[in-house]
């Protein structure tokens, strides 16, 4: 008799591969429609007709009242001239105080370059998919170094005090493409572009790798209560990887968080996009302010079901309320690792 052996499939695609939510309750459309609003009601504030809004991604006034200014912006300023005006002290201390509650949501829903570069992945897959006709998505690539951004925030504050000129105010990207759609000064997008291109080899390196002001955004949200946090009763039942597999900054979610027996994402780079919200099988992964509910033993109850390279493994095993999951495979682990050519 033959056998026939299946072919594995690639990590991550399988029975539980990413679901299929209602568009009206994606993150992801979402925050493209507030990151577009936003570029929209700068592109208006250049009218007589819109008095509501105006000024520039450094800074905004709402309603002609109240000032947003970028924290960055106004560090830079401030240490360049040594001067700090009630306005900018204002302004810069509301999106403070918004990001350590709710943690580098500029980020996520408001950048124009996030939301530009967040579009040009998807130009990026649909070519692949027509062109090389990868129909498998995968993860992001080995994770560049955010310690770079870090790096570049220093010199930015830095030559702000010793030269007293923001300099990043005059070549960042976020500014040099909202005054391009806004204000018609085209020269600027050459930057922009060079980094579009570049991400189609190295996607989201701007974001994850060189952007300081999502440097200073992940250090004052350190410690935000809105988060990605985890039910410890579902966690780790399906490990599909899809999760880790569409966060657009590289953050190892299964791995380290959701099998790591974590309550949330602690990662400073999460941006609180909901890519891995939206994908997820199982409900396990939320935005939330605060911890998934306790559920009752009964509740908590369920079957174990592994994805080792793309297949599955049902084991009997249940979850009980304390979150604990006992593996069937515990005493074949390596086994399936060396199988699989890594750990899951």
């Amino acid at each position: 008799m033959m056998t026939h052996h299946r072919k594995p499939e690639h990590p991550g695609h399988h029975a539980h591969g990413p679901v299929k939510r209602p568009l009206l309750r994606r993150w992801a459309l979402w925050r493209r429609v507030t990151a577009a609003l936003f570029l929209g009601a700068l592109v208006c504030s250049q009218f007589e007709w819109f008095p509501w809004f105006g000024g520039s991604t450094a800074g905004t006034r709402l309603l002609g009242v109240v000032p947003f200014v970028d924290p960055l912006a106004a560090l830079e300023v401030a240490l360049a001239t040594r001067h700090v005006e009630a306005t900018v002290l204002i302004g810069a201390g509301i999106l403070i105080g918004a990001a350590m509650i709710l943690g580098p949501v500029f980020c996520g829903f408001v950048c124009p370059m996030g939301l530009a570069l967040d579009l040009n992945q998807v130009v990026r897959r649909v070519f692949q998919r027509v062109v090389f006709r990868k129909k498998v998505r995968t993860a992001m690539p080995t994770r560049v170094p955010n310690s770079v951004r870090y790096g570049l925030l220093g010199f930015f504050v830095g030559f702000a005090a010793l030269y007293g000129l923001p300099l990043f105010q005059t070549v960042s990207p976020i500014n040099l493409l909202s005054r391009g759609l806004v204000f018609g000064v085209w020269g600027g997008l050459v930057l922009v572009g060079v980094i579009v291109v570049v991400e189609w080899f190295v996607p989201r390196l701007w974001c994850r790798a060189l952007c300081p002001l999502g440097a200073l955004y992940s250090i004052i949200g350190r410690w935000a209560v809105l988060r990605v946090r985890i039910d410890p009763h579902e966690a780790g039942k399906i490990r599909c990887q899809q999760c880790q597999i569409r966060c657009p900054m590289g953050i190892p979610i299964m791995r380290t968080y959701t099998l790591g027996k974590e309550l949330a994402v602690w990662d400073p780079s999460c941006i609180r996009c909901g890519d891995c919200i939206d994908v997820c099988p199982r409900s396990v992964l939320g935005l939330r302010l605060t911890r998934f509910p306790e559920k009752t033993e009964g509740e908590a109850t369920g079957a174990v079901e592994l994805t080792v390279g793309g297949g599955q493994l049902n084991g009997a095993s249940k979850a009980r309320s304390g979150g604990t999951l006992v593996d069937p495979l515990d005493h074949s682990r390596s086994a399936s690792r060396a199988e699989t050519g890594g750990s899951l």
